[in-house]
C-alpha cells in the first residue's frame, strides 16, 4: 500500500505496525503538533460487549490507520495554518 496516497491518515476521528500513521504521528510530534491515537480496537471488537460477530472491515481499518487532528474552538487561525502546513510538509517529504 502506497502511504503517499493513504488519505485515511487524516481522518479527523482517530495500529497497524506498518501503517503510515505512526510515521505521520512522529513527524507531527517533531513539529510540535499533538495528534491523538486512540480507540485502535473498534467498539464492536471490545470484549464484554458481545458484538464481535459483526464484520465491519471499514470500521476496523479506520481504527488502526487514523489519527485525531487538533480540533477545538480555541485554535487560532495561525495554529490551524500551522497544522495544515505541517501536513503539507509531511506529504511533500513523501513525494
Amino acid at each position: 500500500k502506497d502511504s503517499r496516497r493513504d488519505k485515511s491518515l487524516l481522518h479527523p476521528s482517530s495500529r497497524k505496525r506498518d501503517s503510515g500513521m505512526w510515521r505521520f504521528k512522529k513527524f507531527m510530534d517533531e513539529k510540535g503538533v499533538e495528534l491523538l491515537i486512540r480507540d485502535t480496537i473498534p467498539n464492536h471488537k471490545l470484549k464484554g460487549l458481545g458484538m464481535d460477530h459483526f464484520d465491519l472491515p471499514v470500521t476496523e481499518r479506520i481504527a488502526v490507520e487514523s489519527v485525531r487532528l487538533p480540533t477545538y474552538p480555541e485554535l487560532t487561525d495561525e495554529e490551524v495554518k500551522c497544522v495544515i502546513d505541517c501536513i503539507r510538509q509531511f506529504y511533500k517529504k513523501l513525494a
